[in-house]
């Protein structure tokens, strides 16, 4: 179904047109003159010499937006072949566009003659052997340990949504139907599938079962999926919330202890983003996976096992997959350039799954955890890349770690930004907003503005849109003679490549003792290309940590730490800031270099900046009429060198 909200999806189009004949691409959203609001499937996978093999037939429900004289209805097949199509009862001709691996490979019909709201039904008898994506292993059907099963996303193929490998449909996330199936299997077989069950049936004519399927909530085709095999139905819920395990039978044991608090994932995340959204929580253990498929998640059954053994009942990864019910299934992405709002958000969650069972603290490590990740080997493996639009080229792919874990903390880092209040209220407008529809980023960025009272163009821009991080070098100064013995202050420069941008608004929570061994908490936050920052009766030791601390964790790296004594007689010889005290005006005498000119900044002792001079010159006077009295700070810098130093101002 077509999507709430639609005139943010137009910022995504090169063209003006509101609709296109063109077709949406995984990376592309392009409006569409149809609506696919309901596929009718008809599966017979009771093969038993060949299990990928399928003989099917599906009906697509179209409605017509804004007809045209001559509109299109696209959709999507691979590898199978396509014995018919008819239309509306009657046997119609269509094109095939493209080849088989092609990004925008698919079939059309041409030449429709509607009008608006007209309801079609295009229906499509194939058969065939169902494959894996193209260029990858993980995407599409997989027949393994005698299970087949549908992965709805590819990690490799260019086209991303891998449901047209096994059934025709308009294999677009931007296009959420409604579905309902028929799967017809060998008498000891059991199929699980979206939505909820009608039993298995004995067709009339053979001793074959046939289980039907039916979710009655709009669904994006890649969050469809069938498991086919021996497996045995376990119950975790109740009549009020189903919550379904379709496991082998050798894996029960370890089943009962991995999905026991299921159900208290559930009320975690409910308290948090709003009502379960479906009408079932459905698991399937797989040879490979976890992919967050509608109602019934292929979950790979080696996290099952491993569960039990080291005794972890409260996966992180069955959360994270369940907690994408709402985030990337009731509101889904317009195309993967988005995925991050998926990805990011389930790999939040995690770390909220954590702070609901431990506390803030342990929420804390979680974030802490993806930063160190990310920072220690993530970006080397896979590039820098941003979370919206990322390369997709190797090493990167249609899922780096990128949009998992450099995107939890950016969100962490909003969550802390915009206070808990605030955050939590937009995000359950926006899942209650856009529920069983579609959005990019720029809605999701609306509502986080409209609660938080300001605009996010800044911290979207540098941590979404943009790419890297703030790389810092920190420069303890010691006022005392003695180090270690007096009020510090210091400088935070940030050193990454130009390409990457000036970050400002970064949450740096960091600890030290001060010279009374009392324990300090606090959280500055970096706005400035070089910060000085003032901390009364500071010392430096072991006790001094960056992103530690009970606040936020911040995605940043520290290159260097330097701690220096300042000896004021040096200082003197360096620079000579009069009169002192100072009143109406200061003048700064630098020893080094008479000609050259530097960027000066004045702080107050909150290590506020009070204001700047771009290009002062050697005993340039400045007027200070606007000062009150007190103690101010003061850095030079020029492109070889940086001078620091106090003046007092007394009225």
């Amino acid at each position: 179904m077509k999507i709430a909200g639609f005139i943010f999806g137009l910022l995504l189009l090169s063209s003006m047109n509101l609709y296109s004949n063109e077709i949406s691409t995984a990376t592309n959203y392009i409006p569409q003159n149809f609506d696919v609001l309901h596929y009718n499937l008809k599966m017979n996978l009771n093969d038993t010499i060949n299990p990928r093999r399928v003989v099917a037939s599906n009906s697509m429900i179209i409605r017509w937006n804004n007809p045209a004289q001559k509109d299109k209805f696209f959709f999507h097949l691979r590898d199978l072949s396509i014995d018919s199509v008819l239309l509306n009862g009657k046997k119609i001709e269509y094109a095939t566009i493209g080849k088989a691996a092609d990004i925008d490979y698919h079939h059309e019909i041409s030449d429709f003659v509607s009008t608006t709201n007209q309801i079609d039904t295009v229906t499509v008898f194939y058969q065939g052997n169902m494959k894996q994506e193209y260029g990858g292993t993980w995407g599409g059907v997989n027949y393994l340990s005698n299970i087949l099963f549908a992965n709805g996303v590819g990690f490799n193929c260019n086209y991303v949504s891998t449901t047209c490998h096994w059934m025709p449909c308009y294999d677009h996330p931007s296009d959420k139907a409604t579905f309902s199936a028929e799967f017809i299997v060998p008498f000891n077989y059991t199929v699980a599938s979206n939505g909820l069950l009608s039993m298995g049936i004995m067709p009339d004519t053979s001793s074959d079962l046939k289980y039907i399927w039916n979710e009655t909530s709009p669904c994006a085709t890649y969050l469809l999926t069938f498991i086919k095999s021996k497996m045995i139905k376990m119950e975790f819920g109740n009549e009020e919330l189903p919550i379904t395990v379709y496991t082998q039978v050798n894996d029960t044991n370890s089943s009962k202890y991995a999905y026991k608090y299921v159900d208290k994932m559930v009320k975690c995340y409910s308290d948090r983003f709003g009502k379960y959204p479906f009408s079932k929580v459905g698991y399937a253990n797989t040879p490979i996976g976890s992919m967050e498929h509608q109602g019934m998640i292929c979950l790979d059954a080696s996290i099952i096992k491993n569960a039990i053994s080291a005794k972890d009942s409260l996966n992180s990864t069955i959360a994270h997959e369940l907690s994408h019910q709402w985030f990337g299934n009731l509101v889904t992405p317009y195309d993967f350039r988005d995925a991050w709002l998926n990805e990011s958000f389930a790999t939040f969650c995690e770390a909220i799954w954590a702070e609901f069972n431990f506390g803030y603290s342990k929420y804390l490590d979680n974030i802490a955890s993806f930063a160190n990740n990310y920072l220690s080997k993530d970006y080397k493996s896979e590039g820098i890349l941003p979370l919206y639009d990322f390369s997709r080229k190797s090493p990167s792919s249609n899922y780096p770690v990128t949009i998992y874990r450099k995107g939890a903390v950016v969100v962490a880092m909003l969550r802390y930004l915009m206070g808990d209040d605030k955050f939590f209220a937009a995000m359950n407008e926006y899942l209650d907003t856009y529920k069983y529809s579609n959005v990019s980023y720029l809605q999701l960025k609306s509502v986080l503005e409209k609660h938080n009272g300001s605009s996010l163009d800044e911290f979207f821009n540098q941590w979404v849109i943009g790419k890297g991080w703030p790389k810092l070098s920190i420069e303890f100064k010691d006022d005392d003679p003695m180090p270690g013995t007096g009020n510090m202050y210091f400088f935070i420069t940030q050193n990454q490549v130009a390409s990457w941008g000036l970050f400002k608004n970064v949450p740096i929570n960091f600890t030290y003792k001060t010279i009374f061994n009392e324990f300090k908490d606090t959280v500055i936050v970096l706005n400035d290309s070089v910060q000085f920052i003032s901390i009364p009766d500071m010392k430096y030791d072991s006790n001094t940590k960056f992103n530690a601390g009970n606040s936020v964790r911040s995605l940043f790296q520290i290159d260097k730490i330097t701690v220096t004594s300042i000896d004021d007689k040096q200082v003197s010889k360096e620079i000579k800031i009069y009169p002192i005290p100072a009143k109406d005006y200061i003048k700064i005498n630098v020893d080094a270099n008479q000609e050259e000119s530097y960027n000066l900044k004045i702080y107050d002792e909150r290590a506020t900046l009070i204001f700047e001079v771009k290009e002062y010159r050697n005993n340039q006077e400045i007027d200070i009429n606007e000062l009150s009295s007190g103690n101010y700070f003061i850095s030079l810098q020029s492109e070889k060198i940086k001078y620091y130093g106090n003046f007092v101002v007394g009225k």
